[in-house]
């Protein structure tokens, strides 16, 4: 199961496009405040106590939100990938049980949704840190650490049942795209 899971770890982030996608909403949202939102937002609340900072974190929050969401949507195209091109059957006919199968699926985006959201949450500090903001310390951090790891094991789940309905990649696109 680890080396299937593995497997599909390196097909995800070999793709720069389905890696890149899975961040664009992402992407967009951060280009969105940074150009044109955060300076106004910050200015309407100027009478709260370090108003930037409050906004900062609080979009950064939304973005943790939103990565667990559209990474694992992301991972699990291989599971549509495999099935389109004849791979799955090749899978099933191994000597691989069904649930080593599916817990690889799993497990790889699992890891996909935890690398990308801690990626985004080193991104985010970052940018907070830049905008004259303050670090988290130690144990906030590990406090978010915790509830990323809780809502992409959540997401995953989601997405991953809602994958099982889906045959062709043409579907999962149109549903990847809502």
């Amino acid at each position: 199961m680890i080396l299937f899971a593995m497997r599909n770890l390196k097909i995800f982030f070999r793709d720069r496009t389905a890696v890149f996608f899975s961040l664009l909403g992402v992407i967009i949202i951060i280009a969105l405040y940074v150009l044109f939102l955060g300076d106004t937002v910050a200015q309407d609340i100027g009478h709260v106590e370090n108003a930037r900072f409050l906004m900062d974190s609080w979009i950064m929050a939304g973005l943790l939100a939103i990565t667990s969401v559209t990474t694992t949507l992301g991972g699990a195209s291989v599971v549509i990938d495999d099935r389109h091109r004849g791979i799955a059957k090749d899978f099933h006919s191994s000597p691989l049980s069904r649930s080593s199968i599916v817990g690889g699926y799993v497990v790889s985006i699992v890891l996909i949704g935890v690398i990308m959201c801690a990626a985004t949450f080193v991104l985010a500090e970052i940018y907070i840190l830049a905008n004259g903001g303050t670090l988290l310390p130690l144990a906030s951090v590990l406090k978010a650490a915790g509830l990323i790891i809780l809502s992409v094991l959540a997401s995953s789940s989601l997405i991953f049942f809602l994958v099982s309905f889906f045959k062709t990649q043409s579907g999962f696109a149109a549903a990847s795209t809502v």
